[in-house]
């Protein structure tokens, strides 16, 4: 009787121990997710610290099983801004899509290179510019692809006393006015296709 009872609690503890192991075994893969990043690796590449220090810079389009926790992420490359975010990575997060943004320094020498064209298209399609407006606060955004400026009033007492905004955008080697005519603001539902923080900087300049 002594001994069935000892088979049986070893059975038991057996159990417990497989039980644990399972849960333990289970836990742990659970712990991990496979998330994709993309991004452009003709640009530049992504770096990612997790909260064991260690940097891992994942392959464009190629999945990786990274441990679910929060993670350091940067941007990195010839021209590229060093754009550093916070990413959170759960159960939720399986494409991680990531674009790069030049430098300020490089995107002012781009600019050196669009400033007449663009200045140029803006006499054409809104003669007042010219005449009513000193332009100002011109620059490019992104890569390139985006020109944000505005038109300050020369007489601050008239009629056209508003500054106004100006967006306009580089499409299959040409430049375009978005805002036209320039507006005061420049509102996010009307270019849902522009980085918010593009419109909020010239919406922001004086």
């Amino acid at each position: 009787m002594q001994r069935q009872s000892i088979r049986i609690a070893l059975s038991l503890i057996g159990i417990i121990a497989a039980c644990i192991g399972a849960y333990a075994l289970w836990n742990y893969i659970y712990s991990f997710q496979e998330v994709t990043f993309r991004f452009n690796s003709a640009q530049g590449y992504v770096e990612i610290v997790g909260a064991d220090k260690q940097k891992l810079y994942p392959i464009d389009a190629q999945p990786v099983r990274l441990k679910k926790g929060e993670y350091a992420m940067r941007n990195v490359g010839n021209n590229i801004k060093l754009e550093a975010r916070t990413l959170t990575v759960d159960s939720t997060t399986y494409t991680i899509n990531t674009t790069f943004n030049y430098t300020d320094s490089y995107l002012r020498s781009l600019y050196v290179h669009e400033r007449t064209a663009i200045e140029a298209l803006l006499r054409q399609s809104y003669p007042k510019a010219e005449t009513d407006y000193t332009l100002a606060r011109g620059r490019l955004y992104h890569q390139g692809e985006y020109y944000g400026a505005i038109l300050i009033a020369r007489d601050p007492l008239g009629d056209n006393a508003d500054t106004l905004r100006i967006l306009a955008e580089k499409k299959d080697g040409k430049w375009q006015l978005r805002s036209m005519p320039p507006a005061p603001i420049l509102s996010v539902p009307f270019y849902r296709d522009v980085d918010r923080s593009i419109l909020l900087d010239i919406n922001q300049a004086k």
